[in-house]
């Protein structure tokens, strides 16, 4: 059996050290907060999970898992996890499908934790729910409908730095719009979003060009139905 050249053993064992990943061996981080919901009340099993991302190649990335838990009857949580000074830190913050997710995002690599902690204190998960929309024609043909459904998003994306939260790089429960036009070729729409409890849809129309009209949603259930005719 013939042996590789040494200097391609020589190449291999470079690139595999390369793509290595190295964590501070002798340091552990301490993340910890409280979980709860738009009433105030704890979520009892949120998972918390904390991550880093550290390149392998030119072209592609790892995501590394470096500590999880779940939030207590309190909705308090610690994950205690291997530190890594990532310059892209994150701890996912979920609880199924039916809360929003929350996202912390930080640069470990320029602003290291002091005393290895991070400290997201108090964090709220909002419930969400379902619009289904049926939008139908029953004018005949030749009209056309231009709608928008304007609502809160269902996740929160927030930054830190140094300074604390940095307002231009975070995104938290942001104002959605979607907006679409029904014809000839397309004269009915049905489909569905996500959006917070208990939040406002504004859905917007104007049939045929006319002064745009708009109508008032709530979401108050998990499935929720609106049904509109041109």
């Amino acid at each position: 059996m013939n042996k590789p050249p040494y200097f391609l053993v020589l190449i291999l064992i470079a690139i595999l050290y390369s793509c290595s990943v190295r964590f501070e061996s002798d340091e552990r981080l301490l993340t910890k907060g409280k979980i709860i919901d738009s009433n105030s009340s704890p979520i009892v099993g949120a998972e918390i999970s904390v991550y880093s991302r550290r390149p392998t190649s030119l072209i592609s990335e790892n995501e590394f898992l470096l500590g999880q838990n779940f939030s207590n009857t309190e909705g308090d949580f610690q994950v205690i996890s291997l530190s890594d000074r990532s310059d892209e830190f994150s701890v996912e913050i979920e609880n199924g499908n039916e809360f929003t997710r929350y996202l912390y995002l930080s640069n470990l690599e320029e602003n290291p934790p002091q005393d290895l902690l991070i400290n997201l204190e108090t964090k709220t998960l909002k419930q969400i729910g379902r619009l289904n929309y049926n939008i139908t024609r029953t004018s005949g043909s030749n009209s056309d409908l231009v709608f928008s459904f304007s609502y809160e998003s269902t996740s929160c994306v927030e930054f830190y730095d140094e300074t604390g939260l940095v307002a231009d790089q975070s995104s938290c429960y942001e104002q959605l719009d979607f907006n679409s036009t029904l014809d000839n070729d397309n004269p009915d729409a049905t489909n569905s979003f996500f959006t917070t409890f208990d939040s406002l849809i504004e859905f917007r129309y104007s049939i045929n060009g006319q002064p745009e009209e708009s109508q008032t949603l709530i979401i108050d259930q998990l499935e929720n139905e609106f049904n509109f005719s041109y």
